[in-house]
């Protein structure tokens, strides 16, 4: 009987608790919500309008801005030169600093006037020599090159501004097809070279074809020299495919340039043959020729330098 009595006690408790909970579980969410949402309310920032706009800035205020947005705008420019020059004294294998160094002394950093007109980067003595450019790249190109092939001419010397002399074999060779590390096949980066300097592409292919073997020749392989060039210690060697074919390119041009050869003449690969094979005007070589013109006849039929 008190067991029975106990356990009615303890219903009608249990009875009374629970809407007693409910009760004080309701007011604390209700608490809560209230809390976040005061809290949301404070740390909201508050949008503070304005009637000031750009139109209303002090001469003084819009001179700033323009200075600034000039500024940024230069200095880009700056950069985008810089990165231009280091990627192609990488592939010279020269040092890259004094190489920025001196482009920047002769140049004002990009600011001289008679710069922006030429692109030229030469040192006084040597600018009517080197001529002027249509492009900035085409400029900045011949610079590296000729700083890698005559440096005493810019105040340096060989061993301060080469970094190796080792060619390294930077070509890779797929289903017959040559590309470079970056991604471009072997014709088409002749080809963006040649359109630089506005030699005709097809016909320093076909060169470059006939003198290396179609790409094949020990020389070519070994030594990056892709125009089967030689220089004053002999056969040329070149420390990546790049710096090969700016230097084959850059070469040709010299060539058809101070000897005035128009390559579109009937005669133009005749007259070339004349320095290029033999070293002087009026001695023409007939088998040189006909390979040559061969080579270009089938190149033309090719769509080898368009660049996907």
């Amino acid at each position: 009987m008190i067991k029975n009595k106990k356990k009615l006690r303890l219903r009608k408790e249990v009875i009374i608790s629970i809407p007693i909970s409910l009760c004080v579980a309701t007011f604390l969410t209700i608490l809560i919500i209230t809390n976040n949402k005061a809290l949301s309310v404070k740390t909201t920032p508050k949008v503070v309008e304005s009637s000031y706009t750009v139109n209303e800035l002090t001469e003084e205020g819009k001179a700033k801005i323009e200075g600034f947005i000039n500024y940024l705008e230069n200095a880009h420019e700056k950069r985008v030169k810089d990165n231009t020059i280091i990627y192609y004294a990488q592939k010279f294998k020269l040092n890259v600093s004094k190489t920025l160094q001196i482009a920047h002394e002769l140049t004002n950093n990009y600011e001289d006037e008679e710069y922006n007109k030429t692109f030229t980067i030469a040192p006084d003595s040597y600018k009517a020599k080197v001529g002027t450019f249509n492009s900035m790249e085409a400029g900045m190109v011949y610079f590296v090159r000729d700083l890698y092939r005559y440096p005493n001419r810019y105040g340096t010397t060989i061993e301060e501004i080469r970094t190796s002399e080792e060619p390294d074999q930077t070509k890779i060779i797929v289903d017959g097809t040559t590309y470079l590390k970056n991604g471009f096949t072997y014709e088409q980066y002749l080809g963006h070279i040649c359109d630089l300097y506005g030699i005709d592409k097809s016909v320093a292919l076909a060169i470059s074809y006939h003198e290396s073997g179609i790409l094949k020749s020990g020389l070519f392989m070994k030594s990056n020299n892709v125009g089967g060039m030689r220089g004053y210690a002999g056969w040329m060697k070149f420390p990546t495919l790049e710096a090969g074919i700016i230097g084959y390119v850059i070469s040709l041009r010299a060539i058809i340039n101070n000897n005035g050869i128009n390559l579109n003449a009937p005669n133009g690969i005749s007259d070339l043959s004349s320095i290029y094979v033999n070293g002087h005007p009026n001695n023409p070589s007939d088998h040189w020729t006909s390979k040559v013109t061969y080579f270009r006849n089938k190149i033309n039929e090719k769509d080898l330098f368009t660049i996907n």
